[in-house]
């Protein structure tokens, strides 16, 4: 069995390296956002190391704590400065 041979890499390869591209880009705009380390790091552990439904168990996690500290955040400013 032959294989394609597109620059580099083999056509085989093609879906796993868009995979790996497209990490790799979501993982430089969530740095850029501000991101903190844990939700950095699940994202690069995509397709790698962590199963698809725990990086959706903890992305989901992140997402709600993150919402509970803006919702604390804004019940705070609601709330005035302390008299």
């Amino acid at each position: 069995m032959s294989w394609l041979r597109v620059g580099a890499f083999f056509w085989r390869d093609a879906p796993l390296i868009m995979e790996r591209t497209i990490i790799r880009e979501l993982h430089k705009a969530l740095t850029l956002l501000g991101a903190d380390n844990s939700l950095l790091g699940t994202v690069n552990s995509w397709k790698r190391t962590l199963p698809d439904d725990m990086v959706l168990s903890n992305i989901r996690h992140w997402n709600e704590v993150a919402a509970e500290k803006l919702q604390q955040r804004i019940e705070d400013y609601d709330a005035g400065p302390d008299e």
